[in-house]
């Protein structure tokens, strides 16, 4: 979260693996690191971004984990603008690395507020 908040492109980098798989709400998956780094240095040259994420449950298996929790996003456009409050869901898959580092491999998130479509959970 550190990386996200400071805008550091590198070192949020650095906390994933090569074929690491992020999946947007709405949109198709992003695959690998150098794609996902563009997207997210895109935005970050566009945006102040804050961010926080509450976990709610972390399980770990041997070397892999899974965390699931929720977020909060403010994204405050640089060259002036309103800001845009975001609040949501993750999903989040770590792989033990051979050093013993944990490193993100696949990331999915929704939006609690994004419009309502399809089928709606009663």
């Amino acid at each position: 979260m550190k990386a996200i908040n400071e805008e550091d492109i590198d070192a949020l980098g650095k906390l994933t693996d090569e074929g690491h798989i992020l999946t947007p709400p709405g949109g198709r998956p992003i695959v690998g690191k150098a794609p996902i780094v563009e997207v997210t240095g895109r935005s970050f040259a566009q945006f102040d971004v804050r961010e926080m994420w509450i976990p709610e449950e972390t399980q770990v298996g041997g070397d892999v984990a899974y965390q699931r929790g929720t977020y909060d996003l403010l994204m405050t456009p640089k060259t002036g603008g309103e800001s845009r409050a975001v609040k949501g869901w993750f999903l989040r898959i770590y792989q033990r690395q051979p050093n013993g580092e944990w490193w993100m491999t696949r990331d999915m998130f929704n939006i609690d507020n994004a419009p309502k479509s399809g089928p709606r959970a009663e």
